[in-house]
């Protein structure tokens, strides 16, 4: 799980990823890994990738849609597209998405720059994980209220896309603490009793505005999730081909679409090597000509430090045969009388001297 956190911020991707991180391991046997990084480590992509290669091959990935981008590209340069690895981006409003960001919404890789053809092919890898837009016709009949509200009173421009689920949202949740204050009521407690009206929101299924929502044991509403991938190779469009129902706890493909994986082939969360090649199959098997090779390499570079060896010694050998007609004056002395006399005779003319 590869996230940005500044810490100074209300840390989107933090909470967004925290679910999968707290969830997967209790539902599969899967091993995870939280990898934060900060938005001035992005100037610095190789540890972020050389982290990828050592810790996994699935990995979920949350920052910014440029950022992300550009993630890609050295991903795409460093050989991590072509089926080994798959990468979901957790982009839950869709903003790589929307139309007011980028000029095609089905084409998040696409900025009309040199480096478009590269995106292309490096995004073949990705999947978008989203909110579900709801479907239902009050969520239609809601966003257009919301729209002329908002422009009339508060000369805003409300724009189309997933963001609008918060205020829908927001909206079925005054409805559902309405309805749990009617029940409290009815019951015979009292508003000042808040654990008795909490308690009348948990664990039930509400028809709101955005659908039908389901809080949990926990309190939790079970939120629906659209998987995006690209379905057309050719032209680089993304389309949904499998949606998620919080209520149904099911996951529902699309009629017609299918996920392509990259390579064709599922990737594996372990590499068939491991990560530092340790699986014994994959350890080198040396044929009896490969071992003949490296006897015969060693037993030449023996006969090379051999032939080094002697050729020095031939040499030294020859330089001390030239200094052989040297002779010092010490050994023609005749007795070691001369030599003290000679010795005296040298005291004496340097103490006249003096």
């Amino acid at each position: 799980v590869v996230y940005m956190d500044e810490l100074n911020d209300d840390r989107p991707c933090y909470f967004a990823v925290e679910g999968i991180y707290m969830m997967l391991p209790k539902l599969t046997n899967v091993t995870i890994v939280d990898m934060p990084f900060k938005k001035k480590d992005l100037s610095n992509h190789t540890s972020i990738i050389e982290d990828i290669k050592q810790k996994g091959r699935i990995v979920y990935i949350c920052c910014y849609p440029d950022q992300f981008r550009q993630l890609m590209l050295h991903t795409w340069h460093q050989g991590l597209n072509s089926g080994d690895y798959a990468f979901f981006y957790i982009d839950v409003f869709g903003a790589s998405l929307q139309e007011s960001h980028f000029l095609d919404p089905q084409r998040p890789w696409k900025r009309s720059d040199a480096d478009d053809a590269i995106a292309k092919e490096a995004f073949k890898a990705v999947m978008i994980i989203t909110y579900k837009e709801p479907e239902n016709p009050e969520y239609g009949d809601f966003l257009r209220d919301l729209k002329n509200y908002s422009a009339k009173h508060f000369n805003f421009t409300t724009e189309s896309g997933l963001m609008n689920f918060i205020p829908a949202g927001f909206y079925d949740g005054v409805m559902i603490y309405a309805q749990a204050v009617n029940q409290t009521l009815a019951k015979g407690g009292s508003l000042r009793n808040v654990t008795a009206v909490v308690m009348e929101m948990w664990n039930r299924t509400f028809y709101g505005v955005s659908g039908v929502i389901t809080i949990d044991e926990n309190g939790d509403r079970e939120n629906d999730y659209s998987l995006w991938d690209m379905a057309d190779s050719e032209e680089g469009n993304f389309q949904i081909v499998y949606n998620y129902s919080g209520s149904l706890k099911k996951i529902i493909p699309v009629p017609g679409l299918e996920i392509h994986w990259p390579g064709n082939a599922i990737p594996k969360d372990v590499p068939a090597c491991g990560f530092e090649n340790e699986n014994p199959a994959c350890q080198a098997n040396f044929t009896m000509l490969e071992i003949t090779s490296i006897v015969v390499s060693f037993i030449l570079l023996g006969v090379t430090i051999a032939s080094i060896f002697i050729y020095r010694k031939l040499k030294l050998e020859k330089e001390l045969a030239k200094e052989l007609w040297r002779v010092r004056w010490e050994d023609i002395q005749t007795s070691n009388l001369e030599k003290t006399l000679r010795s005296a005779g040298s005291k004496l003319t340097l103490s006249l001297r003096g």
